[in-house]
């Protein structure tokens, strides 16, 4: 241990855990959750701002992966709460369709987001 690491601001175990779900979500870092960010804002039109897709997209993931049965229906109330009328029947399905497709990639095959992409109406790695 350095000098230095006394100084160092011990993290949270919320932080901690946190940090484990972004590395095993998001391997690849800002480069995953940039192609997330762009693939909600295609999905939506971009109707809303990218920081807003940003913040969407990141609470969605994380939902989509710690929660038993994730369906279109937890989605839909997940979003009830901050999003939900940035979305139509059509862009939500899309939308749980890219969540677990990406889920499925990283699962599966170790592929990251950022490796995922649409193929008409699938998704594709």
């Amino acid at each position: 241990m350095g000098i230095f690491d006394l100084f160092k601001k011990k993290k949270t175990p919320m932080e901690e855990l946190y940090e484990k779900m972004s590395n095993m979500i998001f391997p690849k870092g800002p480069k995953d959750i940039d192609a997330g960010t762009a693939e909600l804002l295609s999905i939506l039109n971009h109707k809303v701002s990218e920081e807003t897709a940003k913040s969407v997209f990141l609470k969605s993931a994380f939902i989509s992966r710690i929660v038993e049965n994730f369906d279109e229906d937890r989605l839909r109330s997940h979003l009830a709460g901050y999003a939900l009328q940035h979305f139509n029947q059509r862009q939500l399905v899309q939308f749980y369709i890219y969540l677990v497709a990406i889920s499925a990639a990283i699962i599966i095959n170790g592929i990251t987001p950022s490796e995922v992409r649409r193929d008409g109406d699938e998704y594709v790695w």
